[in-house]
């Protein structure tokens, strides 16, 4: 019965691993999406993204150009998929792509001999 068991939790682990990954279409809408909000057809090489002044090319190309923000976008839906709120997607993205990126400057110690 054990094995059972198992089997049946590994399959739930699969589907539930399989609900989380993101569509390729949708994480190009996505994508394009943030590029665009965060302007980087500002830094595009292609002239019709900057007539339009949003994403007009291959988002794969996008993609290969920021792949920073491309692997951070990938995390925060994997979060949002997983349950999590926008605000801890982001959050939990952002620790996993960028580590120590929002912590707090380390502090100065007392200059001196201690007393």
């Amino acid at each position: 019965m054990g094995r059972a068991r198992s089997r049946a939790s590994d399959d739930a682990d699969d589907a539930d691993a399989a609900r989380r990954q993101v569509p390729p279409y949708e994480f190009g809408r996505e994508l394009r999406m943030v590029h665009d909000g965060l302007g980087f057809w500002r830094l595009c090489a292609h002239k019709a993204c900057k007539r339009a002044r949003r994403c007009r090319g291959d988002i794969d190309i996008c993609a290969r150009t920021f792949a920073g923000i491309s692997a951070w976008l990938a995390e925060a839906m994997k979060g949002e998929r997983a349950g999590l709120s926008t605000d801890e997607a982001s959050r939990a993205a952002t620790a996993r792509v960028w580590p120590g990126r929002h912590q707090a400057p380390p502090v100065a110690g007392p200059r001196g001999p201690q007393q």
